[in-house]
């Protein structure tokens, strides 16, 4: 069979368009896996600012302990007795993660 030149080029042009839509179905695929890992990045950050969170109430009330014991004063017995209320506050809104206190 012989093809003609208008025949050759059209099955060359179908092959590129084929080749077209496969590198963007690739690239879509790549795309949402990149999407899905920056989705964690995200929650993992808030994880650690829910984390910093905490470790700053603790420290706080880490520093009125010392306070109270330096100084026998009441208004630091006040602080260092439950844990901050900054501390307990520390919950990402993430699904993954979450801080428990």
């Amino acid at each position: 069979m012989t093809w003609t030149l208008g025949r050759k080029l059209g099955v060359a042009f179908a092959a590129v368009c084929a080749l077209f839509v496969g590198a963007l179905a690739v690239s879509l695929t790549f795309a949402g896996k990149a999407n899905d890992r920056w989705d964690e990045t995200l929650s993992l950050s808030a994880a650690q600012i829910g984390a910093e969170t905490q470790v700053r109430g603790i420290q706080d009330q880490m520093r009125a302990q010392a306070r109270l014991a330096a100084t026998l004063d009441s208004r630091y017995e006040r602080d260092s007795r439950p844990a901050s209320p900054q501390g307990t506050r520390a919950r990402p809104r993430s699904r993954r993660w979450t801080i428990r206190s």
